[in-house]
């Protein structure tokens, strides 16, 4: 939200990130929106508020949004996957949340005022659902370059997989695990760094590999000074998405932190990347294809000077597409042109 202070405009930017959320348990989550929700409706002035929600949403926030539109504030939220698509709920529970959400979305028009997606099948929904396309904004992923150190890891006698992914229902690291077990038959100094909280059937097949294979190197869930020096010390990072509806409807989060990292990532050939990313600046492999994997996996381990040309590339890539500092002028641009001066000119007349 840089700039739009300077222009008249409040922000309250609303949600946990992704690590912090891992941190705080429900009842303090409540706490926390009721708190939060009750500062913005006792303020007088709320015509130029955003509120930017980058939370998953249900019936709880529905009628605060209501309540916060009625007095004028923005309501903004960030949408990052669309929950009907997940083939993977299967208990009673979770089939009736899937439900929900999806009455919720196909009425999502009387409760907020834009969207901003991760990806163009995303943004196709989403403009059918608020039912006007310059509601809707395209906002893929972005990075902190503060926190991205880039150390040149492609002369280091080892080379190093890295995988930071939350082992959801969208990943497929089994393939990675396989693939990198057989590649530890042909070459020795390569080493499998997994992160993260995988659930209990992802937990056992990592616990039954890491004890046949020391170089698999499980290092659970780190603390974010900690994964910064992770992925500063290794060599090549795997993206492994499954291509069902679901994966293709998101955006892999870690992928601009890998590339702006200046290392090469390989990843499945799924969603957006494609359109996206230009040539050469990731290696893509034919998701669910264990042969094609391997192959690519083969492929940089083989070659320094290749892991060095197209490490520089996704650097560049992610400092022109990904870098947040560049997309706030842009979401900034779209905020106040559809929610502001458009309104102000539409009153002067």
């Amino acid at each position: 939200m840089i700039g739009l202070r300077c222009c008249g405009v409040k922000t309250v930017n609303f949600g946990f990130s992704e690590k912090k959320d891992q941190e705080i348990n429900y009842p303090k989550k409540i706490f926390y929106h009721l708190k939060t929700f009750r500062k913005i409706i006792l303020e007088k002035n709320q015509k130029n508020t955003v509120l930017f929600y980058y939370n998953r949403f249900g019936l709880f926030e529905l009628p605060l949004f209501y309540i916060l539109r009625k007095k004028g504030v923005k309501i903004i939220v960030d949408l990052v996957e669309d929950v009907s698509l997940n083939a993977y709920q299967k208990n009673f529970l979770q089939k009736c949340n899937q439900f929900i959400n999806k009455l919720i979305f196909q009425n999502i028009h009387k409760f907020v005022d834009g969207l901003v997606v991760v990806s163009n099948q995303l943004k196709k929904i989403a403009e059918t659902s608020l039912r006007q396309k310059d509601r809707v904004f395209l906002l893929p992923i972005s990075y902190d370059p503060q926190k991205i150190r880039n150390t040149n890891t492609q002369k280091a006698k080892s080379t190093t997989f890295f995988y930071g992914g939350n082992y959801g229902e969208k990943e497929n690291l089994v393939h990675v695990i396989k693939n990198f077990n057989k590649l530890c038959k042909s070459k020795k100094n390569i080493k499998l760094v997994l992160t993260g909280i995988p659930d209990k059937k992802t937990s056992l097949y990592i616990d039954k590999n890491i004890k046949s294979n020391k170089r698999i190197l499980f290092k659970g869930y780190l603390k974010e000074k900690e994964y910064n020096a992770e992925v500063n010390k290794s060599t090549i990072f795997i993206i492994p998405r499954k291509n069902t509806d679901y994966a293709n409807a998101g955006f892999p989060f870690k992928l601009a932190e890998y590339m702006a990292a200046g290392k090469p990532v390989l990843c499945s050939m799924v969603g957006d990347l494609r359109q996206v990313l230009p040539k050469n600046s990731v290696v893509f492999y034919k998701p669910d294809s264990l042969s094609d994997l391997i192959k690519k996996m083969r492929f940089l381990v083989n070659d320094r000077d290749v892991r060095s040309r197209i490490g520089l590339c996704a650097k560049k890539t992610a400092k022109k597409l990904f870098n947040r500092e560049r997309q706030a002028v842009q979401l900034k641009k779209w905020l106040l042109s559809r929610f502001f001066i458009r309104e102000k000119n539409e009153y002067s007349k």
